[in-house]
């Protein structure tokens, strides 16, 4: 669920173009990614490529939970110490708040520079449910490390009482993953350079041989890429690792945002997990999710997984991309939603993107990055996009 720049490649280009991509979404829809509906009504669905989407690029890399509390949808995303918006109903408005997720930046790491090059980066959270610290929310993001190499970034962990934050860090002194990192919990002993850094958090409850547990998949950053998973211990808030951190993927290119699905998991079964990751360049068209499933938490023997389908196929044209993708489960568990980045051409030509740019884009990436939200069904372990949620 990454969508890293709003604008571009990479990194926000900077605070200005931040917040003039901000001020035209103050207001955001999405789809019913919780809602208790079964399917999307006929008149919800996208009708010809590129119609507008429901959400826009002012939430950048969300992710989204349900306060069960509340009923509130609550997204944190990229940028400054983190953004918080809040909705309702799953169907919007969304409003991003005022306060920021973090309470302040932790210690070890840098804090935001004038053009945003050290912010936040794809903040996400989940509540614990079980042991000392059931009803805590837990977040886990990725920021600049002071003292490291240009631009290294390492994971931290925050808690608070509510989703919507204030988010208190919880090691001043040291991330919780960094490569080669000393007085770290996590220090990727597998990863291919020890020198970049981890990005993409995403933490999730899964059953595994019997007992559930909480464990927390991210991506180190360079060429070749590595998608790593390493289970935290519920018992101090996700603070201490639970073991050393695996590799589940190495890829020459660029592989990122993993987002673990189980399904049929419980006390007595496994079920089936599947991993979505986002493969290749954030500015492309062509970026895309992909997916590959196991009966095993620790081993994935397709590697470089398969691109996942929209059905009909004609619905792959309605989009530029479609990659940066979340998968949340309904209210009711029922159903499946994806919420993902796509580049909304609004039928312009690139020399009018450009345009619309100021001329501070190159190729597709002169398109603004729309939140879209998808159906996601399941034959057997094979995962595809039925129906995409249209504005309005």
């Amino acid at each position: 669920m990454r969508i890293r720049n709003l604008l571009g490649a990479g990194r926000p280009r900077s605070a200005a173009a931040l917040a003039t991509a901000v001020a035209t979404a103050t207001l955001v829809s999405l789809a019913s990614i919780g809602g208790a509906d079964a399917a999307f009504t006929a008149s919800q669905r996208l009708a010809t490529p590129n119609d507008d989407p429901s959400a826009s690029p002012g939430i950048a890399d969300p992710g989204v939970v349900t306060d069960p509390s509340t009923a509130t949808f609550v997204s944190l995303s990229t940028g400054g110490r983190g953004q918080v918006w809040t909705s309702r109903n799953a169907a919007g408005p969304w409003v991003r708040q005022t306060r920021p997720a973090l309470a302040s930046y932790p210690g070890w790491a840098k804090a935001a520079d004038p053009k945003d090059q050290q912010s936040i980066w794809a903040p996400a959270q989940i509540q614990l449910t079980s042991g000392p610290h059931a009803g805590t929310w837990v977040m886990f993001f990725s920021a600049v490390r002071v003292n490291g190499p240009t631009q290294k970034r390492c994971i931290g962990v925050a808690w608070s009482s509510s989703p919507t934050g204030p988010f208190t860090v919880q090691d001043d002194d040291a991330p919780l993953i960094c490569p080669g990192g000393s007085l770290v919990q996590d220090p990727v002993p597998d990863a291919p350079n020890v020198r970049e850094g981890v990005i993409d958090p995403t933490p999730r409850l899964l059953w595994v041989d019997g007992s559930q547990g909480l464990y927390l998949s991210y991506k180190t950053t360079g060429k070749p890429s590595s998608i790593q998973l390493v289970q935290l211990d519920i018992a101090t808030g996700g603070t201490t690792t639970v073991g050393r951190s695996h590799q589940l993927i190495r890829y020459s290119g660029n592989q990122e945002n993993p987002v673990i699905v189980q399904r049929g998991g419980s006390s007595t079964s496994n079920g089936t997990y599947t991993l979505f990751t986002s493969e290749g360049n954030f500015h492309s068209c062509a970026y895309a999710t992909r997916w590959r499933s196991s009966h095993r938490l620790w081993a994935w023997r397709d590697q470089a997984g398969t691109v996942l389908a929209f059905d009909p196929p004609a619905r792959d044209g309605a989009t530029c991309g479609t990659g940066d993708a979340d998968v949340v489960p309904s209210k009711d568990g029922t159903t499946w939603r994806i919420l993902y980045s796509g580049r909304y051409r609004a039928g312009r030509t690139l020399a009018q993107a450009r345009v619309d740019n100021v001329g501070d884009c190159s190729h597709s990436d002169c398109y603004p990055f729309h939140l879209y939200v998808g159906e996601l069904t399941w034959r057997g372990a094979t995962p595809s996009v039925t129906d995409l949620l249209a504005a309005g």
